[in-house]
Formats: C-alpha cells, sequence, structure tokens
C-alpha cells in the first residue's frame, strides 16, 4: 500500500513490536530455516523511515502507553521534515495496537517546486526576448528623440537659431518634429512676454510675503536668515534688525534642535514638510505650539529654504485629540489588517451583487493552494465548492443573509491542486468603506469530519455489538442506576427495559451476592484492576433466581476520570444446575459403589484369614454374599453405563412398526419366572394397535416397570400390564397392589437413585436408576411417563408412545 510518494504505515502494539506495514518488510524475523525466530522491534526495521519513527516516538513518549488519543507530530530526518500520524486502535477481543502513518513534506511540495522553477526559466526567456526587442526599437526611435533634445538645450539657452530637419521615417515623429519646430517659434515670442510676467510676480510675491497672517521667513540653507514678515516678528518677539543676517541657532527659537535637522534634511532629500507639529520659544522665553510647512525655492539661481510658522495655541489641544483619535483609528485599522491576513481561517470579501471573490487573506490561498490570491479573487466563490448549490439553494442563502445578516454550513470544499476537505462555512453581511460587502469565513474542520466520521463508525459498532450480544450487556452508572439495557438482558431477567430505569443494581442482586458485587465495584475503582468476574444470582420478575457469570469494568475519560461501569451477565443458570446434579450423581454413585465393595472387601478379608478354613457352609454362605454385592455393582455399572447413552444421544434409535401387544408378552415372558418365585400373578390387557418405536428399549422400559412392581407386590396379589389407544398415541399401564409411593416423591422417583425407601438399596436390590432410564428412552420416543399411587393400595405408572404411521 503506498501513501503520497514516499509515505509509509505500519502497525505495532504498546510494547513497540511490529504487527504490520505497508512495505515488503515481514514483521518478524526467522533463522536460516525460515522457521519464526521472534517478532521484529521497529527500530529494528531495515525500513530507515519505519525505523526513525519508531525511535521518534520511543524517544518523545517513552512508553507508548502513554498514547491514548490520535497524536499528529512533526520531525526531522537530515533536514528534512516528515508529517507523523498515530491513532490508537482497540477492540473488544483485547487488541491494543497503533497506526502509525509516516509521511515525508516533501511528497506535498515536490509538484509547487517543479512548478516554481519551470515559471522561472519562461520568465527568463521571456525577459531576455523583450530586452534584445526593446534595444532595436529604442535605437531606431530615440535618434531623432534625441536630436530634438538637443534642439530643446539651445531653446533653453535661449539659443533661437537652431535649425530642425524634419527627416525621420516614423510618421510620429515627424509630426513631434513639426510641432517642436512650431513650439520653438512659439516659446521664443513668448519668452520677452515672461520675463515681464516674471517682474511683476517678484512684486506680487513681496507684497504677499509681507503682509501674509502667517510667520514667514526665507534662509539660506545654512540657516541663515534672510528675510521675515511682520507676522514672524510678532510671534517670535523679535526687531526684523535682530533676525536678518542671523542663523537659527544664534536666537534660540526652536526648543528642539534635533527636529530642525531632521526636517532639514528631509528637504535635501527632495521631501516637502507639511504641518509638522513643532514648538517655538519667544524672545521672553514663552513655548508656543506651532504647525511648521517648508519647501525649498530657487531665488536668482540658489536654492533658498521658506518656513511658514502658524501658532496654534489656540487650537493646540483640539489638534492634540485629533492627533490621539487618528493614532486610535490608525491602530485599530492596523489590528484589523492584521487580524485579517494573520487569521488561521480563511476569510473571503464576495460581492453580494455577483457573488464574486474581492479579496481574501493569506490563509485563503494556503488553504484552497492557489498559486496566489488573484487565483481567487474575481470567481464565483460557490464554484469552489465539491458539490455547487443550485440557484434555490443559492437564492435561499440570499434571502436568509438579508434578512437575518449571518449565514453558516459545513460544506466539502476542493483546492486548486483538487484535493477535498471539509470547511466550516460562516458568512455575515458587513459595512466597509460605506459598502455592503459579505464577509465569509471558512474554517478547515477535515480533522475533526475524519474523528466525527470514525467516532460514529466506533459508536455504531459498540451499539450494533451492545443490542445484538448474545449475552447480557448494561451500562451501569456511577450512582449504580441503570443507564441502559441490552435485549438480551431483558430476556434473561424477564423485565422489560422501561422497569430498570427506576431501579439501582442492588434492587435485582440477591441479598447474599450484594457484598461480593460491591467487592468487585472497589476491584475496577483502582487503578491496578481493569475488570473484575463473578458469579451472582439476580432476582426475576415472577419470583425466579437466575445464576449470571458477571464481568464488571470501569470506562474511563481521557483525564482518566470514571464515567460509568459496564456489566456483562452471561446466563449460567443451566450450568449451575448441571454442575449441582453432577455433585450430587457423583457423591449418590460414590455412596453405592463403596457399600457392596466394602462389603466384598470384608467378606475376602475374613476368607483370607483361614478362620472358616474347618466351616465350609459358612465360606460358602460368604462367597454367595460376595457374589450378590458383585452383581449389585454390575447392575448399578450397567445402568449408569445405559442412562449416560441415552441422556448423550449415543444411542441410535431404530424405530420401527411394532406390535404392542407383542411387545407386552415378551416383557411379562421375561420376568415369568421372577414373578412365580415373589408369589405374584402378571394379567396382560393388550391392544392391536402398533407403535413406531425402538422395540429393544420399549422392552426394556417394561421390564423395568414390570420388575419394580413384583418387588413392592405382596404375595398371592396381580400386576396389571395394559394397553389402549387414544387418539394418535397409545397409553401403557403398569398397575400393582403394592404399598404405594407418597404424594411428594412422585415427582421425583424418575430422577436418578431416588428411591422411596433408601433401605430399598439393600433389601430389594434396587440401584436406584431404573425409572430414570425408562423416562430418558420414552422421551426419546417423543412420549410421556408419570405415576399416580395411593398409599397402601399399590401404584399405577403409565407412559405413551405414538401410534405406527401406518395405522393412522
Amino acid at each position: 500500500m503506498r501513501v503520497g510518494t514516499h509515505g509509509q504505515v505500519f502497525i505495532i502494539d504498546r510494547s513497540g513490536m511490529m504487527v504490520a506495514s505497508s512495505t515488503s518488510e515481514q514483521p518478524f524475523l526467522t533463522d536460516v530455516t525460515g522457521n519464526l525466530k521472534k517478532r521484529l522491534k521497529v527500530t529494528d526495521s531495515q525500513e530507515s523511515l519505519i525505523c526513525l519513527a519508531g525511535e521518534y516516538l520511543l524517544s518523545r513518549f517513552g512508553n507508548l502507553n502513554q498514547i491514548q488519543t490520535t497524536q499528529q507530530l512533526k520531525f526531522d530526518i537530515k533536514g528534512k521534515k516528515q508529517f507523523l500520524l498515530v491513532i490508537p486502535y482497540r477492540d473488544q477481543l483485547g487488541l491494543d495496537w497503533l497506526i502509525v502513518t509516516v509521511v515525508p513534506k516533501s511528497d506535498f511540495t515536490a509538484k509547487i517546486e517543479a512548478s516554481t522553477r519551470l515559471t522561472i526559466f519562461l520568465s527568463l526567456g521571456a525577459l531576455i526576448g523583450a530586452i534584445a526587442l526593446g534595444l532595436l526599437l529604442t535605437e531606431f526611435i530615440t535618434r531623432p528623440v534625441q536630436k530634438l533634445g538637443q534642439i530643446s538645450l539651445a531653446l533653453a539657452n535661449e539659443q533661437w537659431h537652431h535649425h530642425l530637419e524634419q527627416d525621420s521615417l516614423i510618421a510620429e515623429i515627424q509630426v513631434l518634429q513639426h510641432s517642436f519646430y512650431w513650439m520653438s517659434q512659439q516659446l521664443k515670442q513668448s519668452y520677452n512676454s515672461v520675463q515681464t510676467a516674471l517682474q511683476n510676480s517678484e512684486e506680487r510675491f513681496s507684497k504677499i510675503f509681507l503682509t501674509c497672517p502667517e510667520a514667514m521667513g526665507i534662509f539660506t540653507l545654512n540657516g541663515e536668515c534672510l528675510a521675515v514678515n511682520d507676522a514672524f516678528m510678532d510671534l517670535y518677539g523679535y526687531a526684523r534688525a535682530e533676525v536678518i543676517g542671523c542663523t537659527v541657532a544664534t536666537f534660540q527659537s526652536w526648543v528642539n534642535q534635533g527636529k530642525e535637522q531632521s526636517y532639514l534634511q528631509d528637504l535635501l532629500a527632495g521631501k516637502k514638510v507639511r504641518n509638522q507639529e513643532f514648538t517655538v520659544m519667544h524672545k521672553t522665553g514663552k513655548v508656543i505650539p506651532v504647525l511648521v510647512s517648508a519647501d525649498i525655492i530657487e531665488l536668482q539661481g540658489e536654492p533658498h529654504i521658506i518656513v511658514v510658522t502658524k501658532n496654534i495655541s489656540d487650537v493646540y489641544e483640539e489638534l492634540r485629540l485629533r492627533k490621539l483619535v487618528e493614532l486610535e483609528l490608525r491602530q485599530q485599522k492596523d489590528l484589523r489588517e492584521s487580524i485579517y491576513h494573520e487569521s488561521t481561517d480563511a476569510l473571503f470579501l464576495v460581492d453580494p451583487e455577483t457573488l464574486l471573490i474581492t479579496d481574501c487573506n493569506h490563509r485563503a490561498v494556503e488553504l484552497f493552494e492557489a498559486s496566489s490570491k488573484l487565483q481567487l479573487i474575481g470567481i464565483p466563490g460557490h464554484t469552489l465548492q465539491l458539490h455547487l448549490f443550485t440557484e434555490e439553494e443559492l437564492t435561499e442563502i440570499t434571502v436568509q443573509m438579508q434578512q437575518q445578516g449571518v449565514w453558516s454550513r459545513e460544506i466539502q470544499y476542493i483546492s486548486c491542486q483538487r484535493n477535498v476537505f471539509w470547511g466550516n462555512l460562516a458568512a455575515k453581511k458587513v459595512a466597509i468603506a460605506h459598502q455592503v460587502i459579505y464577509l465569509v469565513r471558512i474554517t478547515d474542520i477535515t480533522e475533526r469530519k475524519r474523528t466525527e466520521i470514525a467516532l460514529r463508525e466506533s459508536e455504531e459498532r459498540f451499539r450494533h455489538a451492545f443490542y445484538n450480544a448474545p449475552i447480557g450487556m448494561a451500562l451501569l452508572g456511577l450512582d449504580q442506576h441503570w443507564l441502559q439495557i441490552n435485549p438480551m438482558l431483558c430476556e434473561i431477567l424477564g423485565y422489560s427495559e422501561l422497569a430498570f430505569a427506576n431501579w439501582q443494581s442492588l434492587d435485582i442482586i440477591h441479598p447474599e451476592d450484594i457484598h461480593q458485587f460491591q467487592h468487585g465495584i472497589e476491584q475496577v475503582s483502582s487503578p491496578t484492576n481493569r475488570n473484575a468476574q463473578m458469579e451472582l444470582r439476580y432476582l426475576c420478575d415472577g419470583g425466579r433466581i437466575v445464576w449470571g457469570l458477571t464481568s464488571l469494568s470501569l470506562v474511563r475519560d481521557c483525564q482518566n476520570q470514571p464515567l460509568y461501569y459496564v456489566l456483562q451477565i452471561q446466563d449460567i443458570t443451566e450450568q449451575q444446575a448441571i454442575e449441582q446434579i453432577k455433585n450430587e450423581f457423583i457423591s449418590i454413585v460414590s455412596h453405592e459403589l463403596r457399600t457392596p465393595l466394602t462389603a466384598i472387601q470384608g467378606f475376602l478379608g475374613l476368607l483370607n484369614t483361614g478362620i472358616y478354613d474347618n466351616r465350609p457352609e459358612k465360606v460358602k454362605h460368604m462367597i454367595g454374599q460376595a457374589l450378590t454385592n458383585s452383581d449389585r455393582l454390575v447392575r448399578l455399572v450397567n445402568d449408569i453405563l445405559d442412562l449416560e447413552r441415552l441422556s448423550s444421544g449415543r444411542v441410535q434409535l431404530i424405530k420401527e412398526v411394532c406390535n404392542a401387544a407383542d411387545l407386552m408378552q415378551r416383557a411379562a415372558e421375561e420376568l415369568q419366572s421372577i414373578a412365580l418365585a415373589a408369589g405374584v400373578t402378571i394379567s396382560i390387557t393388550p391392544t392391536t394397535a402398533g407403535i413406531w418405536a425402538a422395540s429393544d428399549l420399549i422392552i426394556q422400559t417394561l421390564t423395568n416397570l414390570l420388575s419394580n412392581a413384583i418387588k413392592f407386590s405382596p404375595r398371592n396379589t396381580e400386576i396389571t400390564l395394559s394397553a389402549q389407544t387414544q387418539s394418535d398415541w397409545v397409553l401403557f399401564v403398569v398397575k400393582d397392589q403394592g404399598r404405594g409411593i407418597p404424594s411428594d416423591k412422585l415427582d421425583t422417583i424418575f430422577e436418578r437413585f431416588q428411591q422411596v425407601d433408601i433401605s430399598d438399596a439393600r433389601t430389594k436390590g434396587g440401584t436406584g436408576l431404573g425409572l430414570a432410564i425408562c423416562q430418558s428412552i420414552i422421551q426419546q420416543h417423543n412420549g410421556s411417563i408419570w405415576a399416580e399411587s395411593t398409599l397402601g393400595q399399590g401404584s399405577t405408572f403409565y407412559f405413551t408412545l405414538p401410534i405406527a404411521v401406518t395405522e393412522q
């Protein structure tokens, strides 16, 4: 992947190890056989740009864990600027990476520098050509002009006899020569009249000079006074004889001699002195504020200085205030211009009638990547947008500007270099120099927009993950009020999202688990623990209790201040129940196995001592007891294995159409000998219906039920096995006349190792698993099994099986 011309992108973890990069370099090292040896450190990268960027990050931050927000940085490589963008990346899987983009500044400026060089070369060529052409035209034109110049000098020296030859090939020059000749004749006629007029002018000047109400004086360049008028003598208090022939320094009328020299230097440099505020001293020592104007005039061929001094004592205070106001206005103007040109935002002045740009500041040229202001001035402002306004939109904007005087919007722009960026546009109607104009400000908000988009995408991902999570999730305030609940948590606890609004977390936690939850809060509040996990019981709707594996974490802001808690609650009620069943199962199985094994061990131990060597009947009895207990162990193990295979689904049911009567008859025949020994008779009332079942398992079910009935029936009683058709089912019934089952045991006798009397295992030889096996078989046939009983009158067991399709 390329970033600019020479830019590169790489990903590192918080320890500085490489994850990936935009180059072909692998983020790990291998040995000579190509096997992975170790991961590559960013500072060991062979790519110099990646290596130096990594070194800069490590030297700047020391620990990369300090980078928690997007960073925009700059650093130098051999005097060349490099731009560095660091973006932290985290997700729920635990990834914590830094995505680093480094781009040399030269990638941005290369095209501009190349265009500048080409422009310079073309300009130099045009300049040389223009100079050559100008020299040729100048030589052709200047010759006749030089002749006119020579004659002009002669005329200036009152030499009227020179003849003007009209021999130029240029018609314009010929006209000029003719006009010049005519002018020379006119000058000759006017010269005499001018001399007369000059004499009259000198007389008028003398009168004006002497009678002028402002103080006037004529001085040499050395400061010697040649003439003064009456107003001058009144202002300074000197007689004419005291001033004529003296220098300014002699009668010390100027308070600040430095300013005097400064004005003199300005006059000699060709500058004019006009209304400069100054202070002079009266002969009596009184300081008088004046306005001084001076100029150099030529008298009798020599340069002289004429000075006009105006007494402003009466208006001095007014002038001082006006000067202060002018200074403040000038400072405000300078400040406005400084703000305008030094602003970090692009500023435009737009004609409200034509919508054309009339001026812009330096930032506008920079932001829109223009070569100069001239490239932007004179174009419609909205043409700089990526998507142009329609005529309707322009009309709407104009109306809003006229009504409210301001308008703003966030818009995408395209620069002169075709680069797209986001800008915040604000336009306002202002008056400048009595002219209404639009002042448009554009702030570059590209980075903010990128951040907003990234944040919006991140929030969308979080929202999607939050609401579609397969486990319960919630946001909990620091005051432990529920802020947000996902649908799965509502489903687990049975409450609506609205119900959580007025509750705290402790309201639905089992009282015995509140201390554990508060301990978890304390854990995540410390800086050393980021999360805590605990198993809690929750109080659900309807009085249910749900076990939840609860993960708790604390979200903090960029200043490490806590914001809210995140809870993840996984329903483990079933796992808890299974765990409890497993523990009970292990306890019961351990007890049931230990009892016969202990008996067998005792019998064999007695036999091993030899005390019964001479008593064969006793030995035979003990061996029989050991064999009985061994048979009990075998039955127990077989029942456990059968039940486990049935519960786990590992027993493959081979179903077929079976005759219910045949299955009932076979089960009864298998137990006929046991029934005769117990003095019990089995009566069968069959049905002709066919069932869809695995015949061997149904026979096992009937055998278990009949065997239990035989065990608990008194001698000379009858056991009834019957079946009857009910809609789509066949109902099987096994009824005995035994001792019966208490009503509180009817729901539990189908559980593992459950017996009505604990002593039945020893006296009757049962394992407590027969009914659990029957229930598992019937459930796998989609049937039902249950029991009814009356104490002292007997028990009746029912189960249903589906009728075969052929029968239906």
